[in-house]
């Protein structure tokens, strides 16, 4: 059996010691995070008759009413955020979208569709995890979930092969669309090796605009609250500005992408 270098223990002990760090402070803002949700109950007279409201309509028209369902999941999401005290630094902020654009996005929280659904001023097509329709309006009224409504974010979040018909479809529509890169969940915390999906270089390849986003720290939105915000670093760039000077391939694209993501690592598969 191959014995792990010394480089790759480093990494580990690094790994270990951060992990260690998170769950301290976990504990250390737990009663602030159960504090603030408690208010949060306070919106739930406006949330109640309006979720039972959309659920309603949604049963007699499911396409008519999903702008109006998009709108409420993205208020509902701007107060999860804010009394989960994630507060947004844009370090380089998103530019408005003149035309439909692809945005590469990495998985590193189940979460990260919601978050984008917050940030960005267009109706963009985004990727959702089923676990969501298990989110609840509240931690403390766990009696109404998100259910159906997460539909209306897009489309069933699958590994990138099988979505390459509903991304062309999209665009085609003259919708902007969202394309998680790697395999499962990746957190540059907690792992070295970033897993892409190869199929996003012919993406890439589209006479198409292309933008990369990434969201640092927001895996760590369950550890504040609006006291201890948690800051979460926005960077948006133009596939021109983040392979500028980067030689046309797979590889070397790759590399580059593990970089602006923070990985030690990187492969690119189906």
């Amino acid at each position: 059996m191959k014995q792990p270098t010394t480089i790759q223990k480093k990494l580990l002990k690094h790994q270990i010691v951060r992990l260690q760090s998170e769950m301290t402070h976990y504990k250390k803002n737990k009663k602030y995070r159960y504090f603030f949700f408690f208010l949060y109950l306070f919106a739930l007279p406006v949330f109640i008759p309006t979720h039972l409201t959309l659920m309603l309509l949604q049963s007699l028209s499911k396409q008519k009413y999903t702008n109006a369902i998009r709108f409420y999941l993205k208020l509902y999401f701007k107060g999860f955020f804010f009394f989960s005290g994630v507060e947004t630094l844009p370090i380089f902020p998103i530019t408005k979208l003149e035309k439909p654009s692809l945005i590469f996005a990495l998985r590193s929280t189940p979460m990260i569709s919601p978050y984008l659904l917050t940030q960005f001023e267009e109706p963009i097509n985004l990727p959702y995890q089923s676990i969501l329709s298990k989110f609840p309006l509240n931690l403390f009224f766990p009696f109404l979930r998100l259910g159906p409504f997460v539909e209306s974010l897009g489309h069933p979040d699958k590994p990138l092969k099988n979505c390459i018909t509903h991304i062309e479809s999209t665009l085609k529509n003259n919708k902007s669309i969202v394309v998680y890169i790697n395999h499962g969940i990746s957190n540059h915390r907690h792992e070295s090796l970033l897993h892409l999906h190869k199929s996003f270089y012919e993406l890439l390849k589209l006479p198409i605009d292309c933008y990369f986003i990434r969201c640092k720290n927001l895996e760590l939105y369950n550890i504040g609250d609006p006291l201890h915000p948690q800051l979460i670093n926005l960077s948006f760039h133009s596939k021109e500005d983040l392979f500028d000077g980067v030689k046309d391939s797979i590889e070397e694209y790759a590399l580059r992408i593990r970089d602006f993501y923070d990985f030690n690592i990187v492969k690119a598969t189906d």
